[in-house]
């Protein structure tokens, strides 16, 4: 039985990976937190190189923050702050560490929240099904990948008990059309939803909306930046940067995870 430390686990998708540890109970682990709230807790100075690598220093896997996509120079141009990504990866090419990029497209929680639990803080974006409305990037016909927190947490823990990794997964438990995925939202709560579309030149110029819900969400002064922030993603997914295939598949290798699908959602939300 191997001993994980996983980064921030104590809130957000840290701790949803915390909990699928603990329910699987094949590792041990600790949490590395800027404060020790408990005895799992090692309290850590991330400004401290030294001290980070004097505590990690016997780690033989990694598995960095990939998330959302297939991350390459092409289709991050229009967001700077996505390029530590690529250094990272660069990072970890020049170590002896065994490390893998596992994709999981968006986190469907920013639809199921609150009706299916989450640590991460999530208000409805894209589709709005509180409100029966969306407010859709692009034409909507483009393929995008969703997967719940609670899904990547226990695939990631599931792939920790293979022998060896492959450079790169994805976890691709829903890949729908935002179109397809109004429609049926639509069909399971039984009325018809209000939907606006945004080119991705409109997106560019910061001519997109927010949800109604993520505008009561936040205060008002953080409406711009999120407005900016969704625009930037929005463009990824009219373009098809949220949609992968052809990679190695957790969700086929590991066919007894039973995941959360959109339709889910929906139906948690009747």
């Amino acid at each position: 039985m191997g001993k994980v430390a996983v980064d921030g686990g104590s809130s957000g998708l840290g701790r949803t990976m915390v909990d699928a540890l603990e329910a699987a109970k094949t590792h041990n682990y600790i949490i590395l937190s800027r404060k020790a709230t408990g005895p799992e807790t090692r309290a850590v100075d991330y400004s401290d190189v030294n001290s980070l690598t004097s505590l990690l220093e016997s780690e033989q896997r990694f598995l960095p923050s990939e998330l959302g996509m297939v991350y390459t120079k092409d289709n991050i141009t229009h967001v700077p702050s996505y390029q530590w990504k690529l250094k990272a990866v660069d990072a970890l090419e020049k170590t002896n560490l065994e490390f893998s990029l596992v994709s999981i497209g968006l986190f469907l929680d920013y639809w199921a929240a609150p009706r299916i639990p989450t640590h991460i803080r999530a208000a409805n974006i894209i589709i709005d099904p509180e409100n029966n409305a969306a407010v859709i990037p692009g034409d909507g016909n483009t393929p995008v990948v969703f997967t719940h927190s609670t899904d990547a947490a226990k695939f990631a823990v599931a792939l920790l008990d293979l022998p060896a990794w492959k450079r790169r997964y994805a976890i691709i438990t829903n890949r729908i059309a935002l179109n397809e995925a109004v429609r049926l939202a639509e069909e399971v709560k039984g009325v018809k939803f209000d939907v606006k579309y945004f080119s991705v030149e409109q997106m560019k110029r910061g001519e997109n909306d927010l949800t109604s819900s993520m505008t009561r969400a936040l205060p008002e002064e953080m409406h711009g930046g999120m407005k900016t922030m969704l625009a930037l993603s929005g463009v990824g997914m009219a373009t098809g940067s949220n949609d992968f295939q052809g990679i190695d598949d957790l969700v086929v290798k590991f066919p007894d995870i039973k995941p959360v699908t959109v339709r889910d959602v929906w139906e948690a939300w009747k």
